[in-house]
């Protein structure tokens, strides 16, 4: 599977959950080592801010259109500038400097 397969998928997710909520505002697609898993992080004005950064799991669902297995991250603003701070950290392998905007 290529990168660029994943990320176009991703966009796809994005460009959706944009329009089912219009406070989401910032999406990163994140590359996995095996380029077999989806990584979106997503920033909404409209999510409640937890402190907690986890990653949601959703396996792939063919009839939907989503070809890969996923794992998105959902955060408010105030978490995202925390992340962004050094102040809160994303899992393992998600690098914030190679993540790649979707939403421009």
């Amino acid at each position: 599977m290529t990168n660029t397969t994943l990320k176009s998928e991703a966009k796809t997710l994005a460009e959706s959950h944009r329009k089912m909520d219009s406070g989401t505002h910032i999406a990163k697609f994140f590359p996995s080592k095996d380029n077999d898993v989806i990584r979106l992080l997503e920033v909404s004005s409209s999510v409640a801010t937890s402190g907690i950064i986890e990653p949601f799991l959703f396996d792939k669902d063919t009839k939907t259109g989503l070809f890969h297995p996923c794992e998105i991250i959902l955060l408010s603003d105030h978490e995202w500038d925390g992340v962004l701070n050094n102040e809160l950290h994303l899992p393992d392998g998600w690098d914030v400097q190679s993540a790649e905007e979707l939403l421009a």
